[in-house]
């Protein structure tokens, strides 16, 4: 700073400079007493505007970088997430997906896909795309389970046409489009075998509509329908002046009906027993195949047998064992990337457990402690950066100007550098 100041003086002037002087007058009394008094005399208002703000220069530029620092937290700002950059639109896209409803899961896709595809931050825009495609595929895969067929494919049909995993969803929609039509023609087979009085036809057609995949057809439909045959079997059986119609199978199942069911039920019970058997054997080994082959089995077992709860209970307790198998890898790896200092790493690999698995909730409890910490690295950042730009070494002190000595007393004076015109005053003044 000082030697700056030294600098500055020479360009506008020292105090010498500013004193009219010539080597002709050298030996006047009168302009040498001009001359020493003129030297005493206090600066210019120039070289004072000029030195105040050297001295402010460095303390402004504290100040502005200062400012620059406090903006903590650099947490990216979603309102026009489409206009920043692609790893703020990665993190704005997972703060929507967080919502978990379809609309933001939808929104979410279409922030993401809008990554440049040369981008190196596209192929993780992608993985989180198709995970909650996905997601909105099971959102919809309930509705259909539960027979809302309409509401299904309306969710289904969120996943945006522009993404490459809308091609499953359209193969998704037309099995499930294939499956309900089929379910109704046998459901109306049956009641028109109902309604002839043909109960061995009407039981087959029931136990078809059991091997459907969906749970609204195997058991609120199904029950539905044994309810009209058996309403059906009551008013013959009471109906004394109608004679009873029973249609002999090429099984040959017993004349009487009420027989035949309960032979039926017996069958059935016994089926679904070792089903339930082969199921918890094949789960014993405990591998991820075992478990699924297991799950396959047990979702065989009819409801309204005494075996069908029992089945219901060991397949949730499978497909958590099942889950749990195939995303504990992801959370190790998850683990391992946040020790060595990755935490985006980490928290790219724990996203890779999907919403509603069974390992979700510790997924994103680690996911969130992971960009807790990944926040306050940053902060601490720039908490050091600012530290350093701030701190009292960093702005330099003005030099004290010696004050000048009121007498007459002769000293020895130096012009170190004088300006252009003005030589410098060597020896004693007298």
């Amino acid at each position: 700073m000082q030697g700056r100041l030294r600098s500055l003086i020479r360009i506008v002037g020292s105090p010498m400079s500013l004193v009219p002087h010539h080597p002709s007058d050298a030996s006047s009394d009168r302009n040498l007493e001009f001359t020493t008094s003129a030297r005493r005399r206090p600066w210019g208002w120039q070289s004072w505007v000029v030195v105040s703000g050297l001295l402010i220069l460095p303390a402004g530029v504290a100040f502005f970088a200062l400012t620059e620092l406090m903006q903590i937290p650099a947490v990216p700002q979603c309102f026009n997430a489409r206009q920043s950059p692609p790893s703020h639109q990665i993190y704005c896209a997972e703060q929507l997906a967080s919502k978990h409803d379809t609309e933001s899961l939808r929104r979410a896709i279409l922030l993401a896909n809008a990554i440049d595809r040369k981008h190196p931050l596209r192929d993780e825009g992608d993985r989180l795309i198709n995970i909650w495609a996905q997601e909105i595929l099971r959102r919809a895969e309930a509705e259909f389970q539960n027979g809302n067929l309409q509401g299904a494919i309306d969710i289904a049909q969120q996943v945006p046409s522009r993404i490459r995993p809308y091609q499953q969803v359209q193969q998704t929609v037309q099995a499930w489009e294939d499956l309900w039509q089929t379910a109704e023609e046998l459901y109306q087979q049956g009641q028109t075998a109902i309604e002839q009085e043909e109960w061995y036809e009407a039981l087959s057609v029931g136990r078809r509509l059991l091997q459907l995949d969906n749970r609204y057809w195997t058991t609120e439909r199904y029950r539905e329908l044994m309810r009209q045959l058996q309403v059906a079997r009551d008013n013959q059986k009471n109906n004394k002046n109608k004679p009873k119609i029973a249609q002999s199978p090429p099984s040959a199942p017993p004349a009487n009906v009420e027989d035949f069911l309960s032979q039926w039920e017996r069958e059935q019970e016994e089926e679904d027993r070792s089903r339930l058997q082969r199921a918890q054997q094949q789960a014993q080994s405990g591998d991820v195949e075992a478990l699924k082959a297991a799950i396959a089995e047990a979702q065989g077992i009819l409801y309204g047998t005494d075996s069908y709860d029992t089945a219901q209970q060991a397949i949730a307790q499978w497909r958590q064992q099942m889950e749990t198998l195939e995303d504990r890898p992801y959370i190790e790896r998850a683990q391992q990337l946040a020790n060595q200092g990755d935490l985006q790493g980490a928290i790219s690999e724990a996203s890779n457990v999907s919403w509603g698995r069974a390992l979700y909730g510790e997924a994103r409890g680690y996911i969130d402690t992971w960009r807790d910490q990944a926040y306050q690295q940053e902060a601490q950042r720039r908490n050091a950066e600012m530290e350093r730009i701030i701190r009292p070494s960093a702005i330099p002190a003005a030099t004290p100007i010696p004050a000048q000595s009121t007498t007459s007393t002769p000293t020895t004076q130096r012009n170190p550098s004088p300006s252009p015109g003005v030589p410098a005053i060597d020896g004693p003044v007298n």
